[in-house]
């Protein structure tokens, strides 16, 4: 997007009572032979669609309806599956909280139908995130390897005794359900019961949000901070190095569909409900840079709005990164300088962040309007166009 800088104002100082916004890491257990799963994908996506702001939606191939040589499948993927234990598919883990059968049916722990998703998402959304997560130093090496930073900074303590791993996720959209050859595990045709979603098997279907590799092993680095356990307001960077896997697909992965999503969640006892994610950070791929790329420095920076033009209904994806750590605002002006929306207000650790936000859900319709985005320190201005 091309960016007017219309304004770059010195604002006051942050508010100290800022809360870090809450991103809900939504799991979907599925398969490729499961014939209700698509509606799972289609549940998660209107979930995502209402709640773009605090939604971090994975699709994780594994189970009975999952081949066992899949492409899809992965080691971590599998381990998540036996630790849930789902009791049908597509099942799905809202957090990783366990949440009381006596408040729903279908709630029997931290996997659950799909029916019950939109409520516990509810619950968790609501929540102020213990955590900030972002990424800094992005680089790509060459065509298959990339490096970065990851940031955390904890502004309230974790459970005490519970240790807490950071997770990192390479994501994939856009894998094309069809049959690839070579085998039966390559058949990623979409097997669909409902036909109120399409055909059976289905056409024109994409496996989106699909997990490809686990970064920190089953359940995340063990040495992101110390043995003792982080301490509050104090920064940890954890260096990660991995290569995606050139070629076509299903096996080869396309980089323009990769994601990377970090995550901070309790490891203890899955049966005591210490699995629970604490909050969630995502960017798209092609923010990685190579390395002899030279960088504009400023405190606040938007780095792409998308799509732009777009409808109301559209959901706006901005990236942007903060030098230091500070309270975040994103505001919406009209022409005239009114303040119409308010859609984001985060306390984030330094770093590479996403914002998502729909226009239509914060009244902003057709027209012409301005993107203020400030870390307390400088504002950012770009131009946005609704049609």
């Amino acid at each position: 997007m091309k960016k007017l800088l219309l304004a770059l104002a010195v604002l006051p100082a942050m508010a100290v009572n800022a809360q870090t916004v809450k991103k809900v890491v939504i799991e979907d257990y599925t398969g490729v032979k499961c014939g209700y799963c698509p509606d799972g994908a289609v549940k998660i996506e209107g979930i995502e669609s209402a709640n773009p702001e605090n939604t971090i939606p994975i699709a994780i191939h594994t189970g009975s309806y999952t081949n066992a040589s899949s492409p899809l499948r992965t080691a971590a993927g599998d381990a998540i599956n036996t630790m849930v234990k789902p009791y049908g598919y597509p099942a799905g883990a809202v957090d990783r909280k366990m949440y009381p059968p006596a408040q729903d049916a279908d709630w029997t722990g931290i996997s659950m139908n799909r029916g019950a998703w939109p409520n516990a998402f509810n619950v968790r959304k609501a929540l102020t995130a213990p955590v900030s997560i972002s990424f800094t130093n992005m680089v790509r090496l060459n065509d298959t390897a990339y490096e970065a930073d990851v940031n955390v900074k904890f502004t309230t303590a974790p459970t005490a005794g519970i240790p807490v791993k950071l997770q990192v996720y390479v994501i994939e959209d856009s894998i094309e359900a069809k049959n690839y050859g070579g085998g039966t595990q390559n058949d990623l045709r979409q097997t669909n019961y409902l036909s109120s979603i399409g055909s059976d098997p289905l056409t024109g279907w994409f496996h989106n949000r699909v997990l490809r590799k686990a970064l920190g092993g089953n359940w995340g680095y063990s040495d992101a901070w110390p043995t003792s356990g982080p301490v509050v307001n104090t920064v940890y960077t954890k260096h990660i190095a991995f290569t995606t896997k050139k070629g076509a697909a299903p096996t080869g992965w396309n980089n323009k569909n990769m994601h990377v999503v970090a995550f901070v969640a309790m490891d203890g006892d899955a049966a005591q409900d210490q699995k629970e994610i604490l909050n969630g950070e995502e960017i798209s791929h092609f923010q990685f840079k190579h390395p002899t790329a030279v960088a504009e420095v400023k405190n606040v920076q938007m780095l792409n709005a998308y799509p732009n033009p777009a409808t109301a209904n559209d959901v706006i994806k901005l990236e942007y990164n903060t030098a230091t750590s500070a309270t975040v605002t994103l505001k919406v002006y009209n022409t005239v300088g009114q303040l119409v929306a308010a859609p984001y207000t985060s306390e984030e650790v330094a770093g590479l962040h996403t914002i998502q936000f729909q226009p239509s859900a914060h009244g902003v319709a057709a027209g012409t309007y301005f993107l203020h985005l400030s870390n307390g320190m400088e504002t950012q201005v770009s131009k946005l166009t609704i049609q």
